[in-house]
């Protein structure tokens, strides 16, 4: 296990896939620029619950390691980050660290191993191609082999508008095609509900 700093945030980072962030916070700007100086990385994880009277909030127990991958100062003078998600994580012992940062006892799960996506699922290769060319989506350059199942499954988790709890459920998944599943699903809801 290794103490590595806790960004808790309202969003859920899958693997193999990019999130922008705007810093403010002095706090997170240090962790941003030690996590540069050193080359590592630091763990996002979703905000369970926060209190205005906690010193830090509750944040799910399954986050993802992640590391900048580019970085620069936007319009609004505040610096604007792009990291990348790699491994998932277990979220073990918190605690505040003397500078505000939340620091967590973390540790790897086991890698997920690529499949091919089966032909069944097909159509959400379809869906994950028509998101990759949404003008938002496209703006973060992704890169994706769309017969590759892991991924496939990862990308439309990240970037479809499930509920963040419904994300999370799909992170904290260690089965590629039970994800597949489970988001197929989710999209089967949504249209039934759009009708």
């Amino acid at each position: 296990m290794a103490a590595i700093p806790v960004f808790p945030l309202n969003t859920v980072l899958f693997p193999k896939c990019k999130l922008p962030l705007q810093i403010f916070e002095p706090r997170y700007l240090h962790m941003l620029s030690q996590s540069l100086k050193a080359g590592s990385g630091f763990v996002i994880a979703l905000v369970k619950s926060a209190s205005p009277t906690a010193a830090m909030p509750t944040v799910y127990c399954v986050g993802t390691l992640a590391q900048i991958i580019d970085f620069g100062q936007l319009p609004n003078g505040l610096l604007g980050v792009t990291v990348m998600g790699y491994d998932k994580v277990v979220i073990g012992q918190s605690w505040l660290a003397d500078n505000g940062l939340m620091m967590a006892e973390v540790s790897s799960l086991p890698i997920e191993q690529p499949i091919s996506l089966p032909k069944k699922y097909q159509c959400l290769a379809e869906v994950l191609g028509a998101l990759l060319a949404h003008p938002v989506v496209a703006d973060l350059e992704l890169s994706c082999n769309l017969g590759n199942g892991l991924i496939v499954g990862w990308q439309l988790a990240n970037y479809l508008p499930f509920t963040l709890q419904q994300k999370q459920l799909l992170l904290e998944l260690n089965n590629p095609l039970l994800r597949l599943a489970q988001i197929s699903h989710l999209l089967d809801d949504m249209a039934q509900a759009a009708v």
